[in-house]
Formats: structure tokens, sequence, C-alpha cells
């Protein structure tokens, strides 16, 4: 039961009820336990991460399977590295539910650099594929739908993922364990 709580103030999921902090007559305080951007970015990172190496892995098989001289020996690096991310991103995300600060910085580098890589190849895809005139300009408008379809979100979690609240999520408040 939770501290100062009777048994029909008990929190639904992600609350906890605490005595008020100051002392003062105005009954228990609902504490968000993890702050929804937590939930959010996490649930967010464990799916992408387990599409991400559920497709490499899938991939892997299929290479090994058919004739892997046709697809160029650049292939099973960039699936492998693929693996690594996914699985990284999968055990962050389920780390970061958990408040876990150093999951916590990991997705908030691997954001960054999906990032990076996201207005690199968007960049890099109208300057040097399409350097004749009438296909640049639907280049460039699918390079700049993609980047917003990603980017948005890529922005958001970045955000989320910098903000004070959800650093002080990371962090054990004081008779508090995790």
């Amino acid at each position: 039961m939770a501290v100062g709580a009777t048994p029909e103030q008990q929190p639904i999921s992600g609350e906890v009820i605490v005595d008020s902090p100051t002392g003062d007559d105005f009954g228990p305080v609902f504490v968000e336990e993890r702050p929804t951007a937590v939930s959010v970015v996490g649930w967010a990172w464990i799916v992408i991460g387990g599409l991400a190496l559920l497709s490499s892995l899938l991939n892997l098989f299929l290479l090994a399977t058919d004739a892997p001289q046709a697809f160029g020996s650049w292939l099973p690096a960039a699936l492998a590295a693929q693996c690594l991310l996914g699985a990284v991103g999968l055990y962050g995300g389920i780390r970061f539910l958990r408040l876990d600060e150093r999951a916590r910085k990991v997705l908030e580098y691997m954001t960054s650099a999906f990032a990076v890589l996201l207005v690199a190849s968007a960049i890099g895809g109208v300057v040097f594929v399409a350097p004749d005139l009438d296909s640049s300009l639907v280049l460039a408008l699918f390079a700049a739908f993609m980047l917003a379809l990603y980017g948005v979100p890529l922005f958001f979690m970045l955000k989320a993922l910098r903000s004070q609240k959800v650093k002080d999520a990371m962090r054990p408040l004081p008779n508090q364990r995790h």
C-alpha cells in the first residue's frame, strides 16, 4: 500500500500516493512515478529496436540461404551493424522504462545520430543522386517529406530525452527504490 493511502485511494498504474511533502493537512499527493515522455520514448525505442533487429536477422538469414555473391561484400557488414544498433535500441528502451540514466544517455546519442544521418542522407540524395534538373525537384520534395516524416518525431524524442522532467525521473527520490 502506498504511504499515507487508504485502500480506496490506491493509485491506478504509474502513480504513487504520498503524504504531503510540506506536512500541511491538504491530504495525500499523487506523484507520477514515470513521466509520460519516458513511457512514449521507451516504447518507441523498443518498437524501433525490435523491428530493426528482426529485419536485420531475417535479411542475414536470407543472405545466407540465397546467393551471397549477388549482394556484394558490404551488405553483411551493414546488416550486422543494423542488428547491433537494433539490439542496443531495444535494450536501451527496456532499461529506459526502468528509469536507467545510462539508457537515457544512450538513447539520446542514438536519437541524435539518427537525426544527423537523416539530414545527411536527404542532402546527399539531392546533391549526389539527382544531378539532372527534372528529377532533382522531385527528389528534393521527397527528401523534404522524409525529413518531416522522420525528423519531427526524432526532434520530439530528443527534446523529451533532454528535458529536466525526464532527467529528474532518472534519479531516485529519497526513501524510494527502483
